[in-house]
């Protein structure tokens, strides 16, 4: 049987939605180089403050790594 179209069976991988990690790393990292092209302090440290932020939206939250569901 096939499985309806919005749903990922045990063999199909889930797309990545990673689309907002990217955008908020992009606007960190421009924010660092405009902070450092700039002799703003607080820009650069704002901007250092957001990339880590934003790289940390890339890892899996704890609970979610591939346990499988209960049921």
């Amino acid at each position: 049987m096939s499985d309806p179209p919005g749903k990922a069976g045990p063999w199909q991988a889930r797309p990545s939605r990673r689309g907002l990690a990217w955008l908020a790393l992009i606007a960190a990292v421009a924010t660092v180089v405009v902070g450092a092209v700039l002799p703003q302090a607080m820009l650069l440290a704002g901007g250092l403050i957001m990339t880590a932020t934003a790289a940390n939206l890339f890892q899996p939250a704890p609970g979610r790594r591939g346990r499988p569901p209960r049921g």
